[in-house]
């Protein structure tokens, strides 16, 4: 606004009534601030306040914190008492197993047999001495002066023990050679044994009472004087309450006096107030005058502006039609009104559907009804969304039919346009063809959702789709459905020994075989490496899975023609069904894994079903692979040694050395349970190289020890992953060089499958072995198909026949033909030949029949412990002839 000459102001060229006159001087008003002015000192009645009010905190507090003493001694009570509980039943437990051993030998004369006796008798006395050792262990909390008598006791009842089973296996012993006299003395030695471990054990139980009895009262004593402290809080309780009801009258004095003086200000107040009402009446009497003069001033005013509000609707209606072309100068441009329902459209948004002015009606209907139907709510949702809150922006892709029947993605942009009360009138947009880019976008997300290789859904794809059922299956839609897992057996061989090339292609070939076997609506999926899934939905029962399975093994059976060469390589399969108890995808997955994990252990080729038992058995190999680390670390093993015979006149031409792990709880384990754990973690190659230097260090202590000591050789087992380690064989020549070991003593067994696994490099290591002198054999012959030109390349002298190649071995049949077979081939290649797990005689008969003159195995000797083969050695057959 402009201010004007003459008392006026001129605004949009009408003349307003200026209201500069002066109003009425304003009585005078009387000051009362002065009434009002506050106390500058602290009331006495605000510090005693706060005093009791830190009173009150403190000893809330204080309470607090010995409550919570009080009921963590009860806690520590109820503890202790479990605790000593415990002890007593482990007390309890050593009369229980100090009576086995009693009961083993009344076994003797019960006539269970002296070797039974002597089992029990060891076994009996090894279990009380594992609870003696769980007993002492569990009393470590105790003091030293309290825990003394019973670990002396204890001492006591254990030596008993080990002196009662002495003198049992000594009766035994002689009952067993036949000496009554004999046993009758050892029976009284146990007997005096057997009363010294029955006081010792009733010391041990009264001294745990005592100890149990003396732990008890200082708790006791504990919980009385923290009870004495609850007793003084209660006291200081009662005097904060006493403080609080004595000082609350003064308070209520205080509040009273302050009452009267507020009284006495509020009167003055209201004679103020009764003067400026005076003043107020004259105020109201000129504004009144002045109000009517600004009504006619604002109504000319009013039929200005709406002139002009009508001119600016009409120019920002061109500005917004102009700005929208301006910035979708390739796109189709819109303009619909919602009262009237008619729709406008640019000539460029009736070509973007192949039409023209001709074919259109000119309603909001020859959009509506092109839209995809999997889109149309959404796009009315969006529509009525964005009139209802035009600030939330309308911006949708969205399939529109063109002319030809197809369906184009389309960008809509709109915006809607209020009338003057602020309601949505028309609504203005733009359509731009969004095809290619959408159809770029979909392709992409195909590629990020499948396996590059062979186009198959890949584990992201498939992962949220068995989420989506497993989702669907816990509702009234759910239907029954299985997971199977297929991993192919002898993959890695093709790789490895064929090429990478050659590999995609099989991968690609497998993929087409599983493909063929399933349902159109099954998925199969490609998770990485030689890895597949499927997942079979809508399945009338289990038998629907399993002959799926049947299907895809015998179908991955049938040979694969790649790159000039005949493939099979099989698969194995494991299957997991669809239940309430899985929560998420991963879980099922992981359990048809196991499921397939347990049909390679069964022999590959085969399915299997998961069972909870599997788990079990996953979950006890995870932690055996955690204690066999350990194993490691402390050399928890030991080594066993099976003669190699000469087949003619059975005398010993050497050793072969197995691994035995010596657990602390399990005691001895086989090879066959930890060997493929090892070679998973990289444990073998710690494990392989123990096994090496142990075989050394005994055959130098054999070299004065055992007769014709340099005629016999030690035959050792190596894993392709400790065989291929750089500095492997730099490590055995200093091996044998710091044992003063000649080389050809010294055998070394590498698998058939290290052969067809990675040939070259296994050649190499090899030849470099032989050239030191150390003898080559290859171990488990019979059981791959590695052919006959690998094994002359590569530096051998012996083949070992697989136990398995013998068993049901007679002078006729398919088995005859197999190993006459093999050796044939080791004759073809100037090699020795040793048959393994020889169990019969028949089989010795057929072996020599064929001309296999070395063997080994339970017919002849079964592995010896290291002290035991110098005595086995002596009484054994002599040489009488030379054999190749």
């Amino acid at each position: 606004m402009n201010v004007v000459s003459g008392g006026q102001m001129r605004d949009h060229g009408v003349d307003i009534p200026s209201m500069t006159n002066e109003l009425p001087p304003s009585p005078p008003a009387r000051s009362v601030a002065h009434r009002f002015k506050p106390s500058r000192r602290v009331p006495k009645w605000h510090v005693v306040y706060s005093l009791l009010a830190l009173f009150d905190v403190l000893v809330v507090g204080t309470g607090l914190v010995y409550v919570h003493r009080i009921v963590q001694s009860y806690h520590r009570s109820v503890s202790t008492a479990q605790v000593w509980d415990t002890r007593l039943n482990q007390a309890s437990t050593l009369d229980e197993a100090a009576g086995r051993v009693n009961l083993a030998v009344d076994g003797v004369f019960a006539s269970q047999g002296t070797e039974t006796a002597a089992s029990q008798v060891t076994l009996a006395a090894n279990t009380f001495a594992t609870r003696a050792r769980v007993l002492r262990t569990s009393l470590t909390e105790i003091e030293e002066a309290e825990r003394g008598k019973i670990l002396v006791d204890l001492d006591k009842a254990v030596r008993a023990i080990e002196e009662m089973k002495e003198a049992a296996i000594g009766v035994i012993t002689e009952f067993t050679r036949g000496n009554p006299t004999a046993a009758a003395a050892g029976m009284t030695t146990f007997s005096a044994a057997q009363v010294r471990a029955t006081d010792a054990l009733r010391a041990l139980r009264v001294d745990v009472r005592r100890v149990q009895a003396q732990v008890f009262a200082r708790q006791e004593d504990e919980i009385v004087g923290l009870q004495r402290l609850e007793y003084l809080i209660e006291g200081l309780f009662l005097l904060m309450v006493l403080a609080a009801t004595v000082y609350g009258s003064r308070l209520r004095g205080e509040f009273e006096r302050r009452t009267v003086e507020s009284d006495a200000h509020l009167r003055e107040l209201e004679e103020t107030y009764g003067e400026l009402s005076e003043a107020r009446a004259v105020l109201e009497e000129r504004v009144a005058a002045r109000t009517v003069e600004l009504a006619r001033a604002n109504d000319a005013l009013r039929a200005e502006v709406e002139e002009r509000r009508r001119a600016e609707a009409d120019l920002r209606l061109s500005e917004e039609r102009y700005a929208l072309a301006a910035h979708s100068a390739n796109d189709g441009l819109w303009d619909w009104d919602l009262r009237s329902g008619q729709f406008y459209s640019s000539p460029r948004w009736r070509a973007l559907l192949g039409y023209d002015d001709d074919n259109l009606r000119g309603n909001i209907s020859e959009w509506m009804d092109r839209v995809h139907p999997d889109d149309r709510v959404t796009l009315q949702v969006r529509i009525g969304t964005h009139l209802q809150d035009p600030s939330q922006p309308l911006e949708l892709e969205h399939r529109v039919m063109h002319r030809d029947g197809e369906y184009r993605w389309m960008l809509v942009r709109a915006t809607a346009v209020s009338d003057d009360s602020g309601q949505p009138a028309r609504m203005v947009g733009s359509h731009s063809d969004v095809t290619s880019r959408k159809n770029a976008e979909l392709q992409l997300l195909h590629v990020a959702l499948h396996d590059t290789l062979t186009g198959l859904p890949n584990r992201a794809y498939f992962m949220d789709h068995l989420d989506a059922v497993l989702k669907r299956s816990r509702t009234p839609y759910g239907t029954r459905f299985a997971v199977l897992f297929i991993d192919l057996d002898r993959f890695k061989v093709v790789n490895d020994s064929l090429g990478h090339g050659t590999g995609d292609e099989l991968l690609i070939e497998v993929a087409k075989r599983l493909t063929a076997v399933v349902r159109p609506g099954d998925m199969v999926s490609r998770l990485g490496g030689d890895e597949f899934t499927i997942l079979l939905e809508n399945l009338a029962s289990d038998d629907g899975a399993t002959m799926v399975a049947d299907r895809l093994l015998q179908s991955l059976n049938e040979p694969l023609q790649l790159g000039g060469y005949e493939v099979r390589v099989g698969a194995s399969i494991g299957i997991a069904f669809g239940t309430a108890a899985y929560l998420a995808p991963g879980e099922i997955l992981r359990d048809a894994d196991t499921a397939m994990y347990q049909a390679k252990a069964d022999g590959r080729g085969v399915y299997r079903i998961f069972e909870s038992s599997m788990y079990d058995a996953a979950l006890d190999t995870l932690v055996l692979e955690s204690e066999l680390s350990i194993a490691v670390e402390r050399e928890q093993f030991r080594l066993q040694y099976q003669p190699v015979v000469d087949l003619f006149d059975g005398h010993i031409v050497g050793f072969e050395a197995f691994v035995r792990w010596q657990h602390p709880a399990r005691g001895l384990i086989s090879p066959a349970t930890f060997m493929s754990i090892a070679e998973a973690t990289g444990d073998i190659v710690s494990i392989g190289r123990w096994v090496l230097e142990q075989v050394c260090r005994q055959m130098a202590l054999w070299r004065h020890a055992l007769v014709n000591s340099d005629q016999l050789s030690v035959s050792v087992n190596v894993s392709p992953r400790e065989l291929w380690q750089v500095d492997f064989v730099p490590f055995v020549s200093g091996l044998l060089k710091t044992h003063g070991i000649r080389p050809s003593q010294l055998r070394l067994e590498i698998p058939e499958g290290a052969v067809s696994r990675n040939r070259e490099e296994t050649a190499t290591v090899m030849r470099n072995l032989a050239g030191l002198g150390i003898g080559m054999s290859i171990d488990d012959y019979g059981t791959g198909n590695t052919m006959l030109s690998a094994i002359n390349e590569l530096s051998v002298d012996t083949l070992k026949i697989d136990r398995s190649c013998l068993v049901g071995l007679t002078p006729e049949g398919p088995v005859h033909d197999l190993v006459a077979a093999l050796v044939d081939t080791a004759r073809t290649l100037h090699i020795s030949v040793v048959g393994e797990g020889i169990e019969t005689s028949t089989q010795e008969q057929v072996l020599l029949s064929l001309g296999c003159t070395l063997g080994q195995g339970y017919y002849y000797y079964a592995p010896l412990e290291p002290d035991e083969v110098a005595g086995v050695v002596a009484v054994a057959p002599q040489r009488t002839n030379t054999t190749g």
